[in-house]
């Protein structure tokens, strides 16, 4: 298709038929065979899932009506949402919402659109609620390993000042010796220890 051919369409008449069949003979003009208002036997596999009002074909070259892709693109028509990170998945909501304000569309009403609303508001709270306490988990962990090692430091240090109050070669020492985890018979090694 010859670029700028969808920027030259005036967009109030792009929805309506002239400009449809204006955009066909562009396209025809272009070298592509036109299908208006294909159906599942015109269309390749990868678009049954797409209505079109339009179809161009040339070779392998697929192209549908580039103006409905461009209005149906904010509702993430044939995205698959389930695979969006949390973040995409706010902001293609959040893209949801604001299409609504400015599209009518059958069967949704105000009360669906609030009701859309309010679930993504609720979403976000519990999501940044569990988001603050895991980060309280992981801060607690390293406030608990930093507590062991300080734990372990000084352990150490009264081990060997147990060792140098009670010396090992003393045999009358082993019982206290023992009390401070210390070998009854042995000099404090922290190897050994």
């Amino acid at each position: 298709m010859t670029p700028g051919v969808a920027e030259e369409i005036p967009g109030w008449v792009r929805s309506t038929r002239d400009a449809r069949h204006w955009l066909a003979c562009a396209f025809r003009a272009d070298g592509y065979t036109v299908v208006e208002d294909p159906g599942p036997d015109d269309l390749p596999e990868t678009l049954w899932d797409y209505h079109m009002d339009l179809l161009a074909v040339r070779g392998e070259e697929h192209v549908g009506d580039p103006h409905r892709a461009e209005r149906l693109r904010p509702y993430a028509i044939g995205e698959d949402i389930a695979k969006q990170s949390r973040a995409a998945l706010t902001q293609t909501t959040t893209n949801i919402l604001q299409a609504l304000t400015t599209d009518a569309l059958p069967g949704i009403t105000p009360a669906k659109v609030a009701a859309l609303q309010s679930a993504l508001s609720s979403w976000i709270a519990t999501d940044r609620a569990q988001g603050g306490a895991g980060e309280t988990v992981l801060q607690t962990r390293k406030e608990i390993n930093d507590l062991l090692g300080t734990i372990a430091t000084r352990r150490q240090t009264i081990q060997f000042a147990a060792d140098a109050a009670y010396p090992s070669h003393n045999r009358s020492n082993a019982e206290t010796r023992a009390l401070f985890g210390l070998s009854r018979t042995r000099p404090y090694s922290p190897k050994l220890g």
